[in-house]
């Protein structure tokens, strides 16, 4: 190989290098990790959904709450959370996801909790329930969460939390 071949193809390489450096780096993500309880027992297999609200980060992150409450929250597969403002949302109720459906959406939580929605239909059936607030999660480097969801048992649950 000629020299000149070689200083041209070693241009090559470190400009693709020096381009493929340059994106926008992604933010620092904070482990955020809480429970979340009902009138004061622990809600199991309830989905907690904390999307951006405003300027800040773009993507949501997601948990879901095991037999005691507990969650640790994911942006796309991999854990933690990007720092700013968020709408919280706690779904109780929602049918288990296939795996073919968790798989499809493994990296968009939203589109997975909105395809996993029961159809309208004109027969009455069990729907989910949402209980919504906004929190702020900070750059610092470990956050809980504890939602205490007050409830009067019934569909048209009250929507508070401390």
């Amino acid at each position: 190989m000629s020299r000149l071949r070689l200083k041209g193809l070693t241009r090559a390489v470190a400009a693709a290098v020096f381009v493929a450096g340059c994106g926008d780096a992604e933010p620092a993500r904070v482990t955020v990790t809480g429970t979340v309880s009902e009138n004061s027992e622990p809600l199991a297999d309830a989905s907690v959904m904390f999307a951006p609200s405003g300027a800040g980060p773009e993507r949501p992150a997601e948990g879901k709450t095991g037999p005691r409450g507990d969650f640790e929250l994911m942006t796309g597969s991999r854990s933690g959370i990007i720092p700013g403002k968020y709408h919280v949302v706690v779904t109780k109720g929602l049918p288990p996801m296939s795996s073919d459906m968790a798989k499809r959406y493994e990296d968009d939580p939203f589109m997975a909790n909105l395809s996993n929605l029961p159809p309208t239909s004109k027969k009455k059936r069990a729907q989910p329930t949402e209980f919504s607030f906004d929190r702020e999660v900070t750059a610092e480097s470990k956050q809980v969460f504890n939602f205490d969801i007050k409830s009067d048992g019934t569909s048209g649950a009250k929507k508070s939390a401390k």
